[in-house]
């Protein structure tokens, strides 16, 4: 394991997956990798918006670009959806905009509903992987 700016690098096998979360780090302030020991280890994914600090984090437990991607996106589509903070709120449009830039899409508020309410924090796995592979075609949801 390495060490980059005090925080823990975990030792991941798959170069792919390395390259995205610094990609991850460039794109969302606050983002640093957890080392939890003998478990995997965890991505927190910060921000501050409006004076309050935002976080949310999922395990490294994946060995594959493709499921980190959809990782990702399912957990990131959780701070736009409506029934959490609201459409019109910092929190949702900060992300909103971030997620396009990340993966290079233009998504809307309405689009990133619909994600979080069939692939999102990893509820469906399987339909996320093809989400993802495919392009992100909405036509899956």
């Amino acid at each position: 394991m390495g060490r980059d700016k005090g925080f823990i690098i975990m030792d991941v096998r798959n170069i792919d997956i390395v390259n995205e979360i610094e990609r991850v780090k460039d794109f969302f302030n606050g983002t640093y990798i957890y080392d939890a020991g003998k478990s995997p280890d965890e991505l927190i994914i910060g921000g501050k918006i409006g004076g309050k600090d935002y976080t949310i984090s999922f395990i490294l437990d994946m060995n594959d670009k493709v499921k980190f991607l959809y990782k990702l996106l399912s957990y990131l589509s959780y701070l736009t959806a409506d029934n959490h903070y609201g459409r019109k709120s910092q929190i949702s449009l900060y992300y909103h905009e971030r997620i396009n830039r990340y993966f290079k899409t233009s998504f809307t508020l309405d689009e990133l509903q619909k994600i979080y309410c069939r692939i999102g924090t990893g509820c469906n796995p399987e339909l996320g992987y093809k989400f993802i592979e495919s392009g992100f075609d909405m036509g899956l949801l």
